[in-house]
């Protein structure tokens, strides 16, 4: 018995190459492919809407197999789509570290080629690029090799796992068929800060409507640089600044870039009007989508540690005062 997990990815564009490999799973736009995928028996399930959206779309596919038709492979299997799913959308998530763009899992569909039951799933999250538009992005074999490399980077050091152990092992080349790509499906975990922050970036891309977009861009640099609630947009703002760059100049420019930000979110949330055109909000929405890129690729490569402590305090003292 087979059981196969076939998802519809819209917008994502390969240069150079028709199949994308992660541990996990893979993403082809081969026709032959993806022909071979979605037989007859998957067609059977899926209603005319759907299979437009895979033909339009790239397809993510995982086969799991089973040496006879058994209960506890059922059952596994049954558990395993939502699962897989959530970590499709975080490779996805992942890809903004390369370029923004909007490319989202669609839908996804489990089912037993012996047919039992079938399962059927929708994205939670339908990115969109910074400034709030859909539409097609490229990607080649080296930029797609630098997102994962990324993400097994922050499933090495950044997430916590359920067991006492704050790291997982990253595997090597050979070995990469037993690295999970941790998928943020817990509810009842207890994220750190770096989690918190990638748990708004997902947010903040799920939405393309710029002032709400805006607010989750606001919390993933409050979860990353706020110790307590006094003055902290100004906190906030400083430290970011503080944290990228060593040039006054630049330095100022990232924190009025914030502040703009902030003065955005403050009138959101509290229900009024913005001030600003829409090309306005698209200037701060942009100016702010590269900043949290640049946090979150240095925290990830560099800093982990420093921000998975429980008292950052020092550290952004030191930050601040020992560049004067």
């Amino acid at each position: 018995m087979s059981y196969k997990i076939l998802a519809s990815i819209r917008f994502i564009k390969l240069e150079g190459l028709d199949l994308i490999e992660t541990p996990i799973f893979n993403i082809t736009t081969h026709d032959t492919v993806k022909a071979k995928m979605l037989d007859i028996s998957f067609k059977k399930f899926a209603g005319w809407r759907d299979l437009s959206s895979y033909d339009k779309n790239a397809l993510a596919y995982a086969v799991f197999e089973s040496i006879d038709d058994n209960e506890a492979f059922q059952q596994l299997m049954n558990e395993e789509l939502t699962q897989r799913a959530g970590q499709m959308e975080t490779f996805l998530l992942f890809l903004w570290f390369i370029r923004d763009n909007s490319i989202s899992l669609e839908q996804a569909y489990g089912y037993f080629t012996v047919a039992r039951s079938v399962n059927w799933w929708t994205g939670r999250n339908v990115f969109s690029t910074c400034t709030g538009q859909f539409e097609k992005t490229a990607f080649n074999e080296v930029e797609l090799r630098e997102a994962t490399d990324l993400l097994l980077n922050y499933t090495e050091h950044c997430v916590a796992n359920e067991s006492k152990s704050q790291q997982v092992n990253l595997a090597t080349k050979e070995k990469m068929q037993k690295v999970e790509f941790q998928s943020g499906m817990n509810p009842n975990k207890v994220e750190n800060r770096i989690e918190r922050a990638m748990s708004f970036l997902s947010s903040a891309r799920s939405t393309p409507h710029l002032p709400q977009k805006i607010t989750h861009y606001m919390a993933i640099l409050e979860c990353l640089f706020s110790t307590d609630g006094n003055e902290i947009i100004h906190k906030v703002s400083e430290r970011t600044a503080f944290y990228l760059e060593k040039d006054t100049t630049e330095r100022i420019a990232i924190y009025k870039a914030v502040k703009n930000a902030y003065n955005i979110r403050s009138k959101f949330v509290h229900g009024d009007k913005p001030t600003r055109t829409h090309e306005q909000l698209c200037i701060i929405a942009t100016e702010v989508d590269i900043i949290i890129r640049r946090v979150l690729k240095k925290i990830i490569l560099n800093d982990h540690i420093i921000f998975l402590q429980k008292d950052m305090n020092l550290f952004f003292e030191e930050l601040i005062f020992k560049s004067f």
